[in-house]
């Protein structure tokens, strides 16, 4: 049920929701709520009426007065764009306000900065959650700050994915960092179980692996695991059989789905995982559950007694229902070194049949068969963790240092090109092998550094006459966008990058590359730079791209576009339209985006704000000094 509390003074109704869990439970009296907002008020009235500043709460009100006027949204804008805007009572009571008169639109633009809600106002925000639908911008406000003042829950979930789709970065980081911690790697947990609660993960597992979603959205969901502690083994063990009910009924292939993702549990949850073992060991189950032991004992969050348990209900279980029949025993690195040293022995461009066997040789050589793991050591369990399900420091860095060593050719380079195109050519997704994945991965890798030399190898085998450049322009898209594994997504898109392109969209859609996460925003910082277009054909389609919601992938095209002109890549009438439309848009409201590449822990920094950098551009691209004085009155 929902209980109502008017409070006259703002014509305002507090939804309290007992689905949700705030801190003010401890309110007995909600006519003592009431009390507090109207002597806040007044209180804010008085001191108002004495400080005649443009303080946040009286850029509010003056708001609340002249809607209309662009000046009074523009202000706390800019107070926004620098420290953020708390919720507290006073603009809880305006937003309330202006949302029933219909302005949420006109008001909205407000809303990426508005952050941390006071305790007292929990209940409104909860109202508007409850009271809106899923397209209002009031709704989508408030899951996020519901989700961020303790912990996303079951009714928000939709509500917060939908924002990962969102073309707004401060909206879509917000609603990455509720289901992805900034750090890929995280040393402590952040998130319990017995505390997100059973239906809401349920809720998280259904649309992550049994409802059709984005991979990138997917890549949150299934990266939401990562720092959770399992501490409650009723909550797992129902997981589980829901799981079960719905890989039945719903044909999911080889998704897994959270078994093979724990990295942090308590004891107890561990030893009631071992005695569930103990009465039914189904060879999938076990499967998943290897995939943790893995993880768990790289972070020392099982001992070796632990493993050895493990290993000995490995030993009696049939591993031919395995999916999975090969780990590495070596890291990404080594793997690479190995790949480049067997390609630079041939002298000539080879055939498919030596790729197969190359790869049969890498099996031997260089992984271990899923049937001998039960007999492996703690240390070396803990090792091939390591091996298969984390990507090494600076990996890219590293394969550059490992080229400066290595003579590569031509031969080399068509060699490597056309082994990457027959693993990406039979690419099948997550159905795919890990062994599979993480050779596509590591092909990726290696080809992405040798696209990044000054040799220029890799144009000029991708630019021959005989090259079927399309073919590599789908494979390459398909991995971007489908790939499970971020360096693999990164590379690509450095790729296609390189790549002299016939179609300027292509490089317009690949930029979604940074709507992905913090890791493969990494690579884009490589690959923008290395793009390639010719210009003057596509300056129209560059422009519109500009109008983005994005005020990332508005700077960097902007970048493009500027280095198209400070090269005299554009004649003179694209060289105006460039100045008119960068002249038009300065000023302008929806110009004051802060740009932002990553989130963090704590808040999204932000190094410059894309009204700035079109300013910067306007010069720039007019050959002015960086001393001109230029500004745009905004008409009252």
């Amino acid at each position: 049920f929902h209980e109502k509390l008017p409070v006259n003074a703002s014509k305002l109704n507090l939804d309290i929701s007992p689905n949700l869990q705030t801190k003010n439970d401890n309110i007995q009296n909600y006519s003592e709520l009431e009390s507090l907002f109207l002597l806040f008020a007044q209180l804010n009235d008085s001191k108002l009426l004495l400080n005649k500043t443009e303080n946040i709460d009286q850029l509010w009100i003056n708001l609340l007065k002249d809607i209309d006027n662009q000046s009074n949204i523009e202000k706390i804008l800019d107070i926004g764009l620098r420290n953020e805007i708390f919720l507290t009572p006073q603009i809880a009571i305006i937003i309330d306000e202006l949302v029933r008169k219909d302005k949420v639109d006109m008001i909205s633009i407000l809303f990426p900065y508005i952050i941390k809600p006071a305790n007292e106002v929990l209940p409104v925000v909860q109202r508007w959650f409850t009271d809106y639908n899923n397209n209002n911008p009031i709704k989508r406000l408030a899951a996020l700050l519901l989700a961020e003042v303790k912990h996303i829950f079951e009714p928000a979930v939709d509500t917060v994915i939908d924002l990962l789709k969102s073309d707004n970065d401060q909206i879509r980081y917000r609603a990455q960092r509720i289901f992805q911690h900034p750090e890929r790697d995280v040393s402590e947990p952040s998130k319990r179980i017995s505390v997100i609660g059973e239906k809401t993960l349920r809720k998280i597992l259904h649309d992550a692996w049994i409802k059709e979603s984005l991979p990138s959205v997917r890549t949150y969901l299934g990266t939401f695991f990562f720092d959770v502690l399992w501490d409650d083994p009723t909550v797992f063990r129902n997981l589980y059989e829901s799981v079960e009910q719905s890989r039945q009924i719903n044909s999911v292939g080889r998704r897994r789905f959270f078994c093979d993702k724990i990295q942090f549990i308590n004891d107890h949850t561990w030893h009631s995982i071992m005695r569930s073992l103990e009465l039914s060991s189904h060879p999938r189950y076990v499967e998943e559950l290897l995939h943790s032991t893995m993880r768990l004992t790289r972070r020392s969050q099982i001992k070796q007694n632990d493993w050895m348990d493990f290993a000995r209900v490995l030993s009696v279980t049939d591993t031919n229902q395995f999916e999975e029949k090969l780990y590495f025993l070596r890291t990404d690195v080594e793997n690479i070194q190995f790949i480049l040293d067997e390609i630079c022995t041939s002298i000539h461009v080879i055939d498919e049949t030596y790729f197969e066997n190359l790869e049969s040789k890498l099996i031997s050589q260089t992984t271990i068969k899923v049937e001998e793991l039960s007999r492996c050591t703690y240390d070396e369990i803990k090792h091939i963790g390591r091996c298969n399900f984390t990507v090494s420091i600076d990996l890219n860095k590293t394969i550059l240092n490992m080229l400066n060593n290595t003579s590569i050719n031509i031969v080399v380079m068509e060699n490597l090109i056309k082994w990457l195109l027959q693993k990406m050519a039979s690419f099948n997704g997550i159905n795919d092998t890990s062994f599979s994945l993480i050779l596509c991965e590591n092909l990726l890798s290696l080809v992405s550094a040798c696209a990044q030399k000054e040799d220029y190898l890799y144009r000029k085998t991708t630019n021959s006459q005989n090259f079927n450049k399309t073919q590599m322009i789908k494979l390459l898209e398909k991995m971007l966008n489908n790939h499970p594994f971020f360096p693999a997504r990164g590379n690509a898109f450095i790729l296609l990058s390189v790549l002299d392109q016939s179609d300027n969209k292509v490089i317009v859609n690949a930029m979604n590359t940074l709507f992905d996460e913090n890791l493969v925003k990494q690579y884009s910082v490589i690959g923008i730079p290395l793009i390639h277009l010719s210009a003057d054909e596509y300056i129209n389609d560059l422009l519109e791209s500009l109008k983005n919601e994005s005020a990332i992938k508005a700077y960097e095209i902007l970048k493009i576009l500027t280095e198209f002109t400070l090269h005299e890549n554009v004649n003179t009438s694209n060289k105006s339209k460039i100045i008119n439309y960068l002249a038009k848009e300065i000023g302008q409201l929806k110009s004051k985006k802060p740009i932002n590449y990553y989130y963090t822990d704590i808040k999204i920094p932000f190094t410059t704000t894309l009204e700035n950098e079109l300013y910067k551009a306007w010069i720039k691209i007019q050959g002015l000094s960086g001393k001109t004085q230029y500004s745009i009155k905004i008409e009252e």
